[in-house]
């Protein structure tokens, strides 16, 4: 891994919120690099402070590092709505939401009904491919949306899947391959 935050097998920056060292597994960095803050103060970054505090006891801090990555995700500054183009009505065929749904599953990411992924789901299917390509951004703002809720577990365990799997490390890596399966599912 070629990072300049990682020193003598440290993440400088996650010592730093821990207030002693942490020593990353590299799949721990791999998800740190797919962050929308990648190489910084991030879910990933924050995790691992919070983890090596509470395995060393040290619950206090552990609870404000929390704290102050609660505080963080409420500061970002929210995206401007988009305006969706209305695409025809997809062919019975070209259901890409099943795709992208069936693709999430293999990160190991089970969808929760606070995420909204059934409606998006339904819209994607609807669009079918071309529309997916029209709106292709506002679905990678979605899947952004409900990746920061996820906690660092789940993160290093769809960043471990996709290494294992071979599947994107990006989210519009994820739309992409969504589009593709698609294309290429009997019946296109």
């Amino acid at each position: 891994m070629n990072c300049e935050f990682m020193q003598q097998a440290k993440c400088i920056i996650a010592s730093e919120l821990a207030g002693r060292d942490v020593f990353p597994e590299p799949l721990a960095c791999q998800a740190c690099l797919i962050q929308s803050l990648p190489k910084a103060v991030n879910s990933v970054t924050n995790g691992m402070a919070i983890a090596v505090c509470f395995n060393s006891g040290d619950k206090d801090k552990a609870f404000r590092i929390s704290e102050s990555e609660n505080a963080r995700r409420k500061q970002e500054k929210p995206r401007k709505p988009y305006k969706l183009i209305k695409p025809k009505q997809a062919a019975p065929t070209q259901l890409v939401g099943d795709s992208l749904t069936a693709l999430i599953r293999e990160y190991g990411i089970k969808p929760v009904k606070s995420c909204g992924c059934d409606s998006w789901k339904q819209k994607l299917n609807e669009w079918g491919i071309e529309g997916c390509m029209s709106n292709r951004q506002a679905i990678i703002d979605h899947l952004s949306d409900a990746y920061h809720s996820a906690t660092w577990w789940q993160t290093l365990t769809a960043a471990g899947n996709a290494a294992y799997k071979s599947l994107p490390l990006t989210l519009g890596g994820m739309v992409d391959e969504a589009i593709r399966r698609t294309e290429t599912s009997p019946g296109n």
